[in-house]
């Protein structure tokens, strides 16, 4: 299996969360997509967790990753 990079801005059309449809999502269910994709909260467990993030960093996890 063969990765490619790619670039998410050239695929992603700008858009505005203003005039965008309300989610009709659990309130409870929206929290844990949010969570899921908190790419600090990722950092602040691996913190926690004593992992040395020299030798994992944690800074270039990415949404696109998770």
């Amino acid at each position: 299996m063969k990765y490619v990079t790619a670039v998410h801005q050239d695929y992603l059309a700008p858009f505005d969360f203003e005039k965008c449809a309300k989610s009709k999502l659990d309130k409870h269910t929206r929290n844990i997509l949010e969570e899921i994709g908190n790419v600090t909260m990722y950092q602040k467990a691996m913190t926690q967790l004593g992992v040395d993030t020299s030798v994992l960093p944690v800074s270039n996890i990415t949404k696109e990753v998770i």
